[in-house]
């Protein structure tokens, strides 16, 4: 699916309040910053097909084109502070799959406790857009460039 800029925020929206919920809440983290590439690709496709006869003999003919836009945008998304840890579920697959990166980054904290402070750490997490309009995320060799996206999510412990 290609999902407009509006639609696109609007999902990421609805995943990232999830994020910062769960994340701030049972893991102790402060969501600082999510940047979003979204590379949307935009088909036009015009066609014409004709037929005629003249004196008894006919024919068909056409001619069709198809234009390719692929347009980029690069959001910074800087989250106002949450009120109280509310307890949503993840909204979708990029929200648990944020979630799970999240805690996994968060486990090395205490299992660098006494060495190290873990400060801030990003996580980069690649996604598209099913057909139904959520948000869904490539593992390995999946999506194709016309409808992979990415966010780049920065926390810090709190």
């Amino acid at each position: 699916m290609t999902a407009s800029v509006q639609e696109a925020v609007g999902i990421l929206q609805a995943a990232l309040a999830s994020v910062q919920a769960q994340t701030h809440g049972a893991l102790g983290l402060h969501l600082k910053q999510a940047e979003v590439d979204l590379e949307l690709e935009v088909v036009k496709k015009v066609g014409v097909d004709f037929e005629f006869k003249v004196f008894g003999m006919g024919g068909s003919a056409g001619a069709h084109a198809t234009s390719n836009d692929k347009q980029s945008i690069k959001l910074v998304l800087n989250p106002a502070p949450i009120k109280a840890a509310a307890d949503l579920p993840p909204s979708d697959k990029l929200a648990k799959a944020i979630i799970a990166l999240a805690a996994d980054a968060n486990a090395v904290k205490s299992q660098v406790a006494g060495q190290f402070t873990l400060g801030e750490f990003t996580l980069t997490v690649s996604f598209g857009f099913t057909r139904d309009g959520k948000a869904q995320v490539f593992a390995g060799a999946e999506g194709s460039a016309a409808n992979t996206h990415s966010i780049t999510l920065t926390f810090t412990v709190v």
